[in-house]
């Protein structure tokens, strides 16, 4: 089943690649996907990852696609209007039948959230629609909180209450084994044990019975990790609660792939046709030979040199090198803004800050362990009442019952609206 269902993502990427606009950077980088905005100053394509804009002397072509699924994704998305709440629901059904190569699940979310929230005639089919798709995705607790909320809408329907019959045994042998993993690590905290419990909790703020924490123990599970972390020195960071950035070795820096480090731009021989730094320069780094680490959010100053004593600087933010410099100098012509006056060269001074990110094993909490205990009699009071869940002693209903018609995290930003790429109010 796993296997079938990789497949068939791995096809439908490979399809919707197919069909992607293509915008290519002179320094020979590519990016493939939607082009959503197209003019004499800018480029804008949305990726799969992300939404990127590119001034246009760095982009050497855009090549679009005829007639792929992800544009017909766009052009529908653009038209959606909050005063006709039908037509969010069209568009997750068009998502999940014609356009699925434009497949995209947290779309998905919000269009049928939004649809359920502006017209509760339309919950009942927009939240079955999210709850297939789930299920078909193996994402059988999602599945089963959509129907329970299709079933709010229609408490008769027998479709919907045979589909949470069928769903219910199989969630509550999964809960089972989450209650006892919970059970597992509340009872080392109890027992002082913090160590052993840590990452046990760590994993277990989405586990079954967890959403019960705040009532028994009063604080989330959450909550009480960061209090046990606080009192665990962590051996990877010596309770600092950061470490040397992985991606740049705690550099800050990373050298520049395009010209390996050199500065000048990709097959330039000097000496020959030279005029300057314009012709020369490598157009990623700007003929630094280095980038700021984008995953340690390093920064730092960039010195420009116009010769005769004359420098500026600007400060640089990791991957917005091109913004800062831009603000100061054409990098077309490799002038000041304003003048004549040419570009000698561009320097990049030690950054600072960068180098460092939240270490991985205890997620960034310094060790700084509170005066009080942890409050060991409620802690006791919750895991007594899991295990009981775990024994069947007491009841517990792995489908609660739905207090709305729609998820509400789903449109939380309140976004309803699409443009250039973006939900916004």
């Amino acid at each position: 089943m796993l296997r079938t269902l990789f497949l068939t993502t791995l096809c439908l990427a490979f399809s919707a690649a197919s069909f992607a606009d293509k915008v290519v950077l002179k320094d020979g980088r590519t990016y493939e996907g939607v082009v959503l905005d197209e003019n004499d100053a800018s480029v804008k394509i949305k990726t799969a990852k992300a939404t990127l804009t590119f001034q246009r002397d760095q982009v050497a072509s855009v090549e679009r696609a005829a007639g792929g699924a992800l544009q017909e994704r766009e052009k529908r998305l653009a038209a959606l209007d909050p005063a006709k709440p039908a037509d969010y629901l069209a568009v997750a059904e068009w998502m999940t039948g014609k356009g699925k190569e434009a497949y995209d699940l947290p779309t998905l979310r919000r269009l049928c959230a939004i649809a359920s929230k502006l017209d509760a005639n339309l919950s009942f089919d927009a939240q079955m629609l999210l709850g297939k798709s789930s299920e078909a995705l193996g994402m059988r607790r999602e599945a089963a909180m959509c129907y329970a909320r299709a079933k709010l809408s229609k408490p008769a329907n027998p479709e919907v209450r045979v589909r949470l019959d069928d769903l219910r045994q199989g969630l509550f042998d999964d809960a089972r084994k989450e209650m006892e993993q919970l059970a597992a690590a509340l009872d080392l905290v109890i027992q002082d044990r913090f160590e052993e419990a840590l990452p046990k909790l760590q994993k277990a703020g989405a586990l079954a019975k967890s959403e019960d924490a705040q009532r028994l123990m009063g604080m989330s599970v959450e909550e009480l990790t960061r209090d046990i972390a606080k009192r665990v020195k962590c051996r990877t960071c010596e309770g600092a609660g950061e470490a040397s950035c992985p991606a740049c070795g705690g550099k800050a820096l990373q050298t520049c792939s395009v010209c390996d480090g050199t500065g000048a731009k990709k097959g330039f021989s000097a000496g020959k046709e030279e005029s300057g730094i314009s012709n020369s320069v490598c157009r990623t780094c700007f003929g630094i030979g280095d980038l700021l680490c984008v995953k340690c959010k390093a920064e730092r100053d960039i010195e420009i040199d116009y010769g005769y004593s004359v420098k500026r600087k600007v400060h640089a933010t990791a991957g917005h090198e091109a913004d800062a410099l831009r603000a100061e100098v054409d990098l077309i012509k490799y002038v000041l803004k304003g003048s004549t006056r040419c570009v000698v060269s561009i320097h990049g001074l030690p950054p600072c800050p960068g180098g460092k990110t939240p270490c991985g094993t205890c997620q960034g909490i310094k060790y700084e362990p509170p005066r009080t205990p942890p409050p060991k009699d409620k802690i006791q009071l919750f895991m007594v009442e899991v295990v009981d869940c775990v024994k069947g002693q007491k009841a517990y209903d792995v489908v609660p019952a739905a207090s709305t018609m729609y998820d509400p995290a789903a449109i939380a930003d309140g976004c309803m609206l699409y443009r250039n790429g973006k939900w916004l109010k």
